[in-house]
């Protein structure tokens, strides 16, 4: 995954419900590109 795939992933439009979810996801790519750099 790339920071641009997780651009897109906000980009779909999450729902309120799913925010949670968005932004764990937007996290966990940070790490894993800082990790596999």
């Amino acid at each position: 995954m790339t920071p641009l795939v997780a651009r897109l992933f906000h980009f779909q439009g999450f729902t309120h419900f799913n925010w949670n979810v968005a932004r764990f996801l937007h996290l966990y790519f940070i790490i894993y590109n800082y990790t596999f750099i």
